[in-house]
């Protein structure tokens, strides 16, 4: 596909696997029984057709004091979805007080493809204490991350907890989809950046073969039990 798009020629791409729309696709449509929701593009539309996902979950959280309004996940160039393996990324969490909350906390966490949980971490257990927002009142905040991850898919997940008394008010899970790839082919949770910093082929040694051989056997003997 990539030779073909290099030759000039315009490819319909249809698909829901997100990793190839982003790899292969500068514009997208977003279609639903027919009828364009969104175009522009790639990243804007992956971005619209996550969020559409969360629409069941944002109706339960307007009966929540406090919820989620608005989860991205960017680079050093803005907004993205694809990232190398290693590289830095930002998670911006942004989060409305309907009515006045006490000792809240955001927590950030990571699921691969199979929705496996592969990290953890919140604002509180970071060292940042808890905080209070009063009615009306809008809480910002950024978390910094370094992508040690191999290829694949994964998905981070935010979570607004309260815990002393271990109260979920809103989840958006997931948040956001990102796509890892890298370079080596390493496996796994985590990407080590392993190097193989020394390889050789030694030729055995008379002395070594001599010492290897003491207490072999001769033919047509056997060691005494």
């Amino acid at each position: 596909m990539k030779e073909v798009i290099r030759g000039g020629a315009t490819v319909l791409f249809v698909s829901h696997n997100l990793k190839t729309v982003a790899e292969f696709c500068h514009r997208c449509l977003l279609l639903e029984k027919g009828r364009t929701l969104v175009a522009g593009p790639a990243q804007e539309v992956i971005s619209s057709y996550v969020n559409r996902s969360r629409t069941a979950l944002e109706a339960d959280a307007n009966s929540s004091p406090v919820a989620i309004s608005r989860v991205a996940v960017r680079s050093e160039s803005g907004e993205s979805s694809q990232f190398q393996s290693g590289q830095k990324a930002w998670i911006d969490v942004e989060l409305i007080a309907r009515e006045r909350s006490t000792k809240l906390s955001v927590s950030l966490y990571i699921q691969d493809e199979l929705f496996t949980e592969v990290f953890n971490t919140s604002t509180e257990r970071l060292g940042h204490g808890n905080f209070t927002l009063e009615e009306g009142e809008i809480f910002l905040c950024t978390f910094e991350l370094n992508l040690n991850m191999p290829t694949g898919i994964f998905h981070p997940s935010i979570l607004i907890y309260r815990y002393d008394n271990q109260t979920a008010y809103d989840r958006w899970e997931p948040a956001a989809t990102i796509y890892i790839s890298s370079p080596d082919d390493v496996r796994g949770y985590v990407h080590c950046f392993p190097k193989v910093v020394r390889q050789e082929i030694r030729a055995a040694s008379e002395t070594s073969l001599a010492a290897a051989t003491e207490d072999l056997p001769l033919p047509g003997t056997r060691n005494a039990s």
